[in-house]
């Protein structure tokens, strides 16, 4: 594992806590943290050997989505009396879920189910990136109507990073100097189209996206300590729970910007204490923990 991309998913896990703070200054620079989680993903995805992912990827994506579910919509029922969003339908209950911030579990596992299933010819045709990066420019150059329209929860979200998606796809299957500049091009020309109309949360959102994606491609490798590794372990655990300690840091009386500093804090040891404590199998599904990564307690059972 790269040192850099730990130390990017901890920051990108403090910026999502951010953005659900309520604070607004820095929060469209704060959900560009979730646009790292989707490049990532998807990067690793297509670069992986390893066929045999559905199944991981329901344990540790799936699982914990319906847990977690079940988890708000009981608090949200006890404290709201009501259990899910008005005015929406069946499906879109299951592709959001009981919390808005649930909807990135199957929005990612659908996706990735898809790469995984992609033909690896299409993968190698040297035009398909460039379709894909064609595809991303067609939706920036669109986004002022499909924007504009008042959809129901989470299509705005799955809209929004469907661009995120396309950018990681491309830029991870460019090859060739022709090849990758064509898709460079694409990807900057949307961009600019973006920063010329003033479309700034879009605009950070994709910039950080294309720079996560860039840099991902790059073969150095950095060494790091094990415990660098170890916070980057909590990272999807941290998603999945900040609200509760959002919530929780407000109902104590913190304020302002110490709200998503101390949430994150807290939010961090409580999963880390958890991955600890609990079997590997059990802290994937209430953790979504890399099932390659175990805890010290339960390696050595598993030796």
């Amino acid at each position: 594992m790269r040192i850099d991309i730990e130390i990017l998913r901890i920051l990108s896990a403090f910026g999502i806590v951010w953005f659900h703070s309520g604070i607004s200054a820095g929060k469209d620079f704060a959900y560009s943290g979730l646009a790292f989680f989707i490049i990532t993903s998807v990067f690793f995805a297509i670069k992986s050997i390893n066929k045999k992912l559905i199944k991981d990827r329901f344990y540790r994506l799936l699982i914990p989505y319906f847990i977690w579910f079940l988890i708000y919509g009981f608090l949200e029922y006890f404290f709201k009396g009501t259990l899910f969003f008005e005015d929406i339908d069946f499906l879109q209950i299951i592709l959001a879920g009981s919390s808005i911030h649930l909807w990135y579990l199957p929005f990612i596992f659908f996706v990735l189910l898809c790469l995984d299933n992609v033909d690896s010819k299409i993968k190698l045709n040297r035009f398909f990136p460039v379709s894909v990066s064609l595809i991303f420019l067609f939706l920036v150059l669109t986004s002022s109507y499909w924007r504009g329209v008042l959809f129901s929860v989470p299509i705005p979200q799955y809209a929004q990073a469907i661009p995120i998606v396309l950018i990681g796809v491309s830029v991870s299957l460019s090859c060739g100097v022709l090849n990758q500049l064509a898709v460079f091009l694409l990807i900057i020309s949307g961009l600019f189209f973006l920063a010329y109309h003033e479309f700034w949360s879009l605009f950070e959102s994709y910039s950080i996206a294309f720079a996560s994606a860039c840099l991902l491609c790059r073969s150095f490798e950095f060494s790091g300590s094990r415990w660098i590794f170890s916070i980057s372990n909590t990272t999807m655990g941290v998603y999945l729970v900040h609200p509760l300690f959002i919530y929780l840091v407000k109902a104590i009386g913190v304020a302002g910007y110490m709200i998503p500093i101390v949430a994150f804090l807290i939010a961090l040891i409580f999963v880390w204490v958890g991955i600890k404590l609990s079997p590997p199998s059990i802290s994937r599904w209430l953790f979504g923990t890399a099932s390659n990564v175990s805890n010290n307690k339960y390696q050595k059972k598993s030796v």
